[in-house]
């Protein structure tokens, strides 16, 4: 595929994108969040995700190996992250 993701130091083709997500989840030394977000592929319509990933760089490879469509653009925005074990409140 010919995917591409612009970045600040030029261009990074689709394949490394993914085999860096796949090294950060396999690397990462905590635990998965949850993120929530919102993606579109060419002109097609937009749509809501939730994905468990241990980082962004993990969260962009699975984003990008599922999701991303030859000859278009993929734009991924609004990335919320909630932890996926939280502490429990107390009520005082």
């Amino acid at each position: 595929m010919v995917s591409v993701a612009r970045m600040m130091k030029g261009i990074v083709p689709r394949d490394e994108h993914v085999a860096r997500g796949r090294d950060e989840e396999t690397s990462s030394l905590h635990e998965p969040y949850v993120y929530d977000l919102f993606w579109k592929s060419g002109t097609g319509r937009t749509r809501r995700d939730k994905i468990t990933a241990t980082n962004r760089i993990a969260l962009f490879g699975k984003m990008i190996e599922r999701h991303a469509e030859m000859e278009k653009d993929f734009f991924v925005w609004n990335i919320s992250r909630a932890m996926r074990f939280q502490a429990k409140a107390r009520d005082y």
